[in-house]
């Protein structure tokens, strides 16, 4: 299987995303002490852009692309921070560039394959459990 029919997967799951309601994604939380590196400089700016981002996060699908924006601003101090990556993928699911997503998401995966709330939408199950076979299966 190759990327184009990883992405017709992917499109499609999101396609049937319009069928179902979405739930919180409450549980996905980035941790002070594993988001700082050992860069003093930018720390304090990035943790504020966080904890911004989560409050237009916590607000629901229509302030997702707010908080991308700060994700990425945070994402510019540590861009290895799974539940960061994972956090910036699912925002950019909701918005038209759901193609940036998978960028994301495979970052998060990589890091911590099994990052999987408790809660999550269809949409956010469906492309997690794509993600583990993909990667299980050794296809990207």
């Amino acid at each position: 299987m190759k990327l184009p029919s990883i992405i017709t997967i992917i499109f499609l799951v999101i396609s049937l995303n319009q069928i179902f309601a979405q739930k919180n994604n409450d549980e996905v939380k980035i941790k002070r002490s594993e988001f700082k590196t050992d860069k003093k400089e930018g720390f304090q700016e990035a943790w504020t852009a966080i904890q911004d981002a989560n409050e237009y996060f916590a607000q629901g699908v229509g302030t997702y692309n707010l908080a991308r924006d700060l994700y990425l601003s945070a994402y510019q101090y540590n861009s290895e921070n799974p539940e960061l990556n994972y956090l910036i993928g699912i925002c950019y699911l909701y918005t038209d560039e759901k193609h940036e997503a998978i960028n994301y998401l495979k970052k998060a995966f990589e890091k911590n394959l099994i990052l999987v709330p408790k809660s999550t939408t269809f949409l956010e199950e469906q492309i997690i459990l794509c993600w583990s076979l993909i990667k299980l299966l050794n296809i990207i």
